[in-house]
């Protein structure tokens, strides 16, 4: 039986449909699985207080994620076989989908997914309702 991991990302209202497992990586409101992802506080107000550019957040938050693979490796392997997961933030809200951490996490996910022998599906960033009115609000 072929192992396959669903993986999309979303902002913090997305509202999970059917099996999918939301994940909540923000700083400060993340749980579970999801705080175990988190960039931390300390990164967090680096980047929005300009003291550190978006390269060197990317770095930063790729060196907390290689320490929680080394420390945490359950929670990498836990989202993996939730099957089919949505990372959720509160960052594309600001970004419109650009500079924000859980498209690094998504990256990493799949990676660990492959490491294990499952077959990766990417649908990108999904929109539930609220977000599609809120789209079509703004125009």
């Amino acid at each position: 039986m072929k192992k396959v991991f669903v993986v999309a990302t979303a902002r913090i209202d997305y509202v999970a449909k059917g099996e999918e497992v939301v994940i909540n990586s923000t700083a400060g409101s993340g749980f579970g699985v999801g705080d175990v992802f988190s960039p931390g506080w300390k990164l967090v107000k680096a980047s929005k207080a300009g003291r550190i550019s978006w390269d060197e957040y990317v770095e930063k938050y790729l060196e907390i994620l290689r320490a929680k693979w080394r420390s945490d490796e359950w929670a990498f392997r836990e989202a993996v076989e939730s099957g089919h997961v949505v990372l959720v933030c509160y960052c594309g809200r600001k970004t419109n989908g650009r500079s924000c951490h859980r498209y690094l996490l998504k990256d990493a996910l799949i990676k660990a997914a492959r490491h294990w022998g499952y077959e990766v599906e990417d649908r990108g960033e999904v929109l539930n309702y609220q977000n599609r009115r809120q789209s079509y609000d703004k125009k």
